[in-house]
Parts: C-alpha cells; sequence; structure tokens
C-alpha cells in the first residue's frame, strides 16, 4: 500500500496550520491606526498618541521627526482595540534617566489641554482594518472646540 499520498495530504494539511499559529497571526480584535500629527502646520516630533477604548488597556505611539505615528499596545501587538477610541496627544514627561543613570530633564506640555486632558478626539477603529488617523492641531486650543473630532483637526 502506498502511503506517500496521505502523508502529502497530512502534511498540507499541517504547514498551514503550524505558520499561522507560530508566526503569531494577528489579534482579529485589533485594528492597526497610523498617522501624522501636525499642530499649526508643522510636523509635532516626539509627542505621545494615546488611544483609549472603554476600560481597557490604551495603545500608543510616538511621533517621529515627520510626526508619524503607529499605535500599539506593547509588544508584538500592533493597533489598538476595535470601536470607538478616545484620543489624547501630549508631549509632557516627568523627569527620568538615561539606561546609563544619567538624569533627564522633564518635558513641558507643548499641546494644548483640548487635545489631552479634555480631549474630545474619537476616531472609529475596524477590526482588521488600517486607519488613517491625522492630527491637525491648533496652538490656540479655543479652536479646537468642543464636540467631535473633525472641528478638532481629525482627517
Amino acid at each position: 500500500m502506498n502511503q506517500r499520498p496521505y502523508f502529502e495530504m497530512l502534511w498540507l494539511s499541517i504547514v498551514p496550520l503550524v505558520v499561522a499559529v507560530g508566526c503569531g497571526g494577528t489579534d482579529p480584535n485589533l485594528g492597526q491606526v497610523e498617522g501624522v500629527v501636525r499642530i499649526d502646520g508643522q510636523p509635532l516630533a516626539d509627542a505621545t498618541v494615546i488611544f483609549v477604548q472603554g476600560q481597557g488597556r490604551p495603545a500608543a505611539g510616538v511621533t517621529d521627526a515627520e510626526g508619524r505615528y503607529r499605535v500599539s499596545l506593547g509588544g508584538k501587538r500592533i493597533g489598538t482595540m476595535a470601536g470607538s477610541n478616545r484620543v489624547q496627544i501630549t508631549t509632557e514627561r516627568g523627569p527620568s534617566e538615561t539606561f546609563e543613570g544619567e538624569p533627564l530633564p522633564a518635558v513641558p506640555e507643548r499641546v494644548p489641554e483640548a487635545y489631552n486632558v479634555s480631549s474630545t478626539l474619537v476616531v472609529e477603529v475596524k477590526a482588521g482594518e488600517k486607519t488613517i488617523a491625522d492630527f491637525d492641531l491648533q496652538s490656540d486650543s479655543k479652536t479646537a472646540g468642543k464636540g467631535a473630532a473633525r472641528k478638532a483637526g481629525l482627517r
């Protein structure tokens, strides 16, 4: 009896399963989010962009020199939970130190309160999809207004 077809079928059915599980796959409840943050038309570097969905763990990303960011839940969990996410953008950091123990001074907030502690920015994230969330902030917090994220410059 020739067992080759049996082993070929077994191989063809196991390999995709091992690859999917072994690679970690993607969390079906997450949606990827990336974008650019600008303030007064200029890229906002070194800002932390935080996405909070309900009572769950927040996802965050830090902007680069061009204001680009991508949020993650930490480790290899790229993205944030699907659903309505409140967004906070901040540049403030408390004093800290380098890996070598050298002190780093505190960094003051450059983003108006209307975009961080009092933020009304909201982004809808869909599971398994990529959302581009660009934010055009104004240093005059009164122009941010209260209400929908669209008023605060979400594209």
